[in-house]
């Protein structure tokens, strides 16, 4: 058992010396990795500072060229020269290597402008001048309220906010698709409008498709089983239908100028409300007299005066229709009675009355 321990021991301190060493060899690695990194570094710098001397050179040179041109012209005036079309040079070698513009974050030097609106048209903030307004943004150079909304519909100018805006182009279609995504989400469609909008979408047309068919098959089903399919398309003799004559009409539907005549759709008057009333004459029917009135008092005489009250209806026990048929109905009661009556006495007394020939 000692044996076993010493063996056991012994790996394990085997075992911890080779994964220092293998730590220390993965330092050495990332060391040497730095030190290339750090050589690559040099290198670049190296060649930049070569291209810049190599531009002054070029600057220099032709400097001394132009010089040698101008035997006349003084030293100092050969000194600039050098020295502009030298600097001139670096900078076209520098532009050519980055010859894409690049957007600067100081509001001096940028090339981009945002929202810039024509000196003609009216500021927004200027429109109203209300402090209790439409609020505008400065930092977004947006209104979206409206700052004519105290105004009537006809006397509001043309900008109506920048909300007005969010309802045109393809706003209300990405709204139904959002709202498709939420209907389909609830029936078990693994589907979102942010994740997957192309799926999205095709599942939208496909529905929408699917939907239009159902509704061509349920309207030809209808057409063939009552009919009517000739009046779905407009005659186009009266849509291409033109005349020449020429009529104003005036706001309560009359002819102001031009044709005399007027179509004319019943011989009554529609829509006049006489002696007070509420209802039109016709509006009620009295089924006791079988007679029309008006709905407001339930009369029937179309000269009467309306007392705004239904009570005074007739019915037909304030003409005595009921009493009538009561009275008739004693009557016939009392007449079999007395027959019953006679035909006893007959029976009592043996005498049978029989009738004349």
């Amino acid at each position: 058992e000692g044996d076993a321990h010493t063996q056991n021991t012994v790996q394990q301190k085997d075992e911890k010396k080779k994964e220092k060493e293998k730590e220390k060899e993965k330092e050495k690695e990332k060391e040497k990795e730095k030190e290339k990194e750090k050589e690559k570094e040099k290198k670049k710098e190296k060649t930049a500072g070569e291209e810049n001397a190599e531009a002054e050179a070029e600057g220099s040179d032709s400097g001394e060229e132009k010089d040698s041109g101008t035997s006349d012209s003084g030293t100092s005036d050969s000194d600039s020269d050098s020295g502009d079309s030298s600097d001139e040079d670096v900078k076209q070698h520098d532009f050519d290597q980055t010859s894409a513009p690049v957007a600067c974050s100081d509001d001096r030097f940028r090339i981009n402008t945002k929202n810039l609106r024509i000196r003609e048209d009216t500021a927004k903030y200027l429109l109203n001048l209300d402090i209790n307004s439409a609020f505008y943004d400065p930092k977004s150079r947006s209104m979206r309220g409206n700052p004519f909304e105290h105004l009537k519909e006809e006397e509001q100018a043309l900008f109506k906010g920048d909300n007005c805006a969010r309802k045109t182009g393809d706003v209300l279609k990405a709204q139904q698709l959002q709202l498709f995504a939420w209907e389909a989400y609830k029936h078990g469609a693994q589907v979102h409008f942010n994740a997957q909008p192309t799926q999205l979408e095709k599942l939208y047309q496909e529905h929408v498709d699917r939907k239009k068919e159902l509704e061509e098959e349920k309207k030809n089903a209808l057409l063939n089983k009552y009919g009517g399919k000739e009046h779905l398309n407009a005659d186009p003799r009266m849509l291409l239908a033109q005349t020449e004559v020429y009529v104003e009409y005036s706001r309560d539907g009359n002819i102001a100028k031009g044709r005399n005549r007027v179509l004319i759709k019943s011989k009554y008057e529609e829509d006049a409300y006489v002696g007070n009333h509420t209802s039109v004459f016709g509006s009620w029917y009295n089924l006791a007299t079988q007679k029309w009135g008006f709905k407001c008092c339930r009369q029937t005489d179309f000269a009467a005066d309306c007392t705004g009250r239904q009570e005074d209806a007739i019915t037909e026990e304030s003409i005595g229709l009921t009493k009538a048929a009561s009275s008739s109905s004693d009557r016939a009661a009392v007449g079999d009675e007395k027959n019953l009556g006679e035909g006893e006495s007959t029976e009592k007394g043996g005498k049978e009355v029989s009738p004349a020939h």
